[in-house]
């Protein structure tokens, strides 16, 4: 599916991920179709995270809390792929240092959740650098790339390929507080709340 939707290459090309749930991502290199591309970038809110992001394969990662993220997009742009989770000014850099005919998922926008008030788009910059924007609904595609999905990660899962962190919160009283924490970006992996354990 990322394939379908980034046209990835085996050219120089550089796919960068916004994502506050980066410690979920896969081995290989983030996502499952980037071994393909020349490098790969991904940030994300702790230095334990940005740690985990290099462990799993990042060629960059960094912490957009604590580091500039247009100049680390200065120097290590252009961004030829974006998968897009946050919105608000995160989608706006990236824009910034787009490259001529960048393409742009947008699977998420965890930024806009609690944002009140127009988030910010700039037009111009689609146009000027002939930017695609293809907006991913998972109900939308679910029919057509489940059956290739559950014939290849869950084998993939059982070899210790896709490499992945679970944030596990027990009991039912905690899902406001994991709620919070995933639109914070503290989680520290998958959100999961055990609400019964099996016995």
């Amino acid at each position: 599916m990322d394939d379908e939707y980034s046209k990835a290459k085996k050219v120089s090309q550089c796919a960068w991920s916004s994502s506050s749930n980066s410690p979920t991502i896969g081995r290989e290199k983030p996502f499952l179709s980037w071994p393909v591309l020349a490098r790969s970038a991904l940030w994300s809110g702790s230095a334990d995270k940005v740690a985990f992001l290099y462990d799993i394969g990042a060629d960059v990662a960094f912490n957009y809390k604590t580091s500039d993220t247009r100049e680390v997009l200065g120097c290590e742009g252009p961004v030829d792929i974006y998968w897009d989770n946050v919105g608000d000014d995160t989608l706006d850099a990236t824009l910034e240092y787009a490259a001529i005919n960048a393409r742009f998922l947008e699977c998420g926008l965890i930024s806009n959740l609690n944002a009140s008030g127009a988030q910010s788009l700039d037009p111009l910059l689609v146009l000027s650098k002939s930017i695609s924007l293809q907006g991913i609904a998972s109900f939308r595609i679910i029919p057509k790339h489940e059956a290739a999905f559950y014939a290849r990660v869950p084998e993939k899962l059982a070899k210790g390929e896709i490499q992945y962190r679970e944030d596990v919160r027990r009991g039912i009283e905690s899902v406001e507080e994991m709620l919070e924490a995933v639109q914070k970006g503290t989680n520290e992996g998958k959100a999961v709340v055990v609400v019964v354990a099996e016995e």
